[in-house]
């Protein structure tokens, strides 16, 4: 009975923990812009490759490479109290990005489903990268 009682109250305890923790959410377009404009202390981050940056980004947007090997120590100098907008050209680096910013201790981050290319599709503002 002890022992039950002991693997209950564990499993318990580590739910609740797990509970705690915040996920990534993969917006729609729509959603993903209302939230931007509705944000007002946000990053905006886009971790497409440079060649893929040279046709546009996101307005306010910084760029991280994903493939770059400092990837996650890059992140690393990001406000974690800030809400993180995270998006590549279809979704699949952004999304595995949004993890790592969870996992690293972001608490809100949202993932632009279908990327720059959803993003486009739907008639959306892209600005140059300043040099």
């Amino acid at each position: 009975m002890k022992s039950t009682l002991f693997v209950l109250t564990n499993f318990i305890l580590m739910a609740s923990v797990g509970w705690g923790q915040s996920t990534p959410s993969n917006l729609t377009v729509q959603t993903f812009s209302d939230k931007l404009r509705q944000t007002p202390f946000k990053t905006v981050l886009d971790v497409r490759t440079a060649p893929e940056v040279v046709d546009g980004m996101l307005p306010g947007a910084i760029n991280i490479d994903f493939f770059t090997p400092d990837f996650t120590s890059q992140l690393g100098r990001l406000d974690k109290t800030r809400p993180v907008f995270v998006y590549c050209a279809v979704g699949g680096r952004s999304g595995k990005a949004a993890r790592q910013l969870q996992q690293a201790g972001f608490k809100t981050v949202y993932n632009l489903a279908g990327g720059m290319q959803a993003w486009q599709q739907a008639g959306y503002v892209t600005v140059k990268k300043k040099p």
